[in-house]
């Protein structure tokens, strides 16, 4: 295997353990959320702090993609990040929303569904375009 696919696949990999632990650190948030419906709940901080370091984590982690490139790779990355902060946001905003017993809580549960759906888009097509990466460095050396 040369450098060049070595260097790519570890950064690739890396950005991907970054994103899928902000992933599932959102995901159960969400989920308890959720499962406390009948009732508001406070805003838990330090669940939303951990979120966050999480995710800024990933924002790192995905520097590296984008200077191991190529193009096409690093574009996917940044719009998996961007789709993931906007993920952040929704289940913020129905954290929120859900605390204060808000009437659109509803609404800002199916917005986070909807936007988890894109973010699980966005991750599909980062894979795959990540991988044809990679047999490009391969196929052309």
């Amino acid at each position: 295997m040369n450098r060049r696919r070595e260097r790519r696949q570890s950064a690739y990999l890396d950005f991907l353990d970054a994103v899928d632990a902000a992933d599932r650190a959102i995901q159960l948030y969400f989920r308890d959320r959720r499962a406390a419906a009948t009732e508001p709940v406070p805003v838990q901080q330090a669940r939303v702090a951990e979120v966050r370091h999480l995710f800024e984590d990933a924002e790192q982690r995905g520097n590296r993609v984008l200077l191991e490139g190529p193009s096409g790779v690093a574009e996917a990355a940044r719009k998996l990040i961007e789709v993931q902060a906007d993920l952040v946001r929704e289940v913020r905003e129905f954290g929120q929303a859900h605390a204060a017993a808000a009437e659109d809580a509803h609404e800002r549960a199916w917005a986070a569904e909807a936007t988890g759906l894109s973010y699980m888009a966005a991750r599909h097509e980062f894979i795959d375009v990540a991988r044809a990466a990679l047999d490009e460095v391969v196929d052309g050396s």
